[in-house]
C-alpha cells in the first residue's frame, strides 16, 4: 500500500549562465522523492549581499509558480529567465551573493526542500 507522501528534493541549482546586463537563465532540477505526483511547484529565491557602507546587507526575494507534472521518482528542470541589471542607480551589482532556494509543491504552501549556496554575479 502506498504511503501517499509528498516529497520533493532540489537536486541541482545551475547558475553558470547568469550574467549582469544580459538575458540570463537559472535552472533548478527538482526530483519527486515521494509517491504522489507533483502537479504544481512554487520556487522562492532569496539573494543578498553586503554592499558596505552606507547600504549594508540588502536582500531581495522573488517567487514564481509553475504548473508541471513530476511523477514519483522522476526529475524536471525548471528554467527561470530574465534580464539582470548591472547597476541599481550608481550601485554595481557585481559580487558574491548568499542565495536560498525553497521549493513548495501542489498546494504551494508546504515547503518541501531548501538549498543554500553562494552565487557570483559578474558582467563578463
Amino acid at each position: 500500500m502506498a504511503e501517499n507522501t509528498l516529497r520533493a528534493r532540489i537536486e541541482q541549482v545551475d547558475t553558470h549562465d547568469l550574467r549582469l546586463g544580459k538575458a540570463s537563465v537559472a535552472r533548478i532540477t527538482i526530483r519527486n522523492a515521494g509517491d504522489l505526483p507533483i502537479i504544481k511547484v512554487r520556487i522562492t529565491l532569496t539573494a543578498g549581499r553586503d554592499f558596505g557602507f552606507p547600504l549594508g546587507y540588502q536582500s531581495r526575494t522573488v517567487s514564481q509558480e509553475f504548473t508541471l507534472e513530476i511523477p514519483p521518482g522522476e526529475s524536471r528542470i525548471i528554467e527561470k529567465q530574465g534580464d539582470l541589471p548591472r547597476k541599481v542607480g550608481p550601485i554595481s551589482l557585481v559580487g558574491l551573493y548568499e542565495v536560498t532556494v525553497r521549493v513548495y509543491a501542489n498546494d504551494v504552501s508546504t515547503r518541501l526542500d531548501e538549498w543554500k549556496g553562494e552565487v557570483s554575479l559578474s558582467d563578463t
